[in-house]
């Protein structure tokens, strides 16, 4: 990451959409609201935060927030 990158984001708080990752150089793929992998994403986005979930760890057989 460059020193111009780090300087415009300091901090992990900071949200970027898909179209300025995909300008940084990340491989990135765009998803339609309506399909299936983004409503399993956005089931689990919505219960970490319902859950105000400060900490999150995933792995294939555990899923924990708290």
């Amino acid at each position: 990451m460059s020193v111009e990158t780090v300087a415009q984001f300091r901090s992990h708080g900071m949200v970027i959409d898909w179209r300025e990752a995909r300008e940084m150089g990340l491989k990135v793929s765009f998803l339609e609201t309506d399909d299936p992998l983004w409503r399993q994403l956005w089931s689990l986005f919505l219960a970490y935060h319902i859950e105000s979930a400060t900490k999150i760890f995933e792995t294939r057989k555990v899923s924990l927030a708290w």
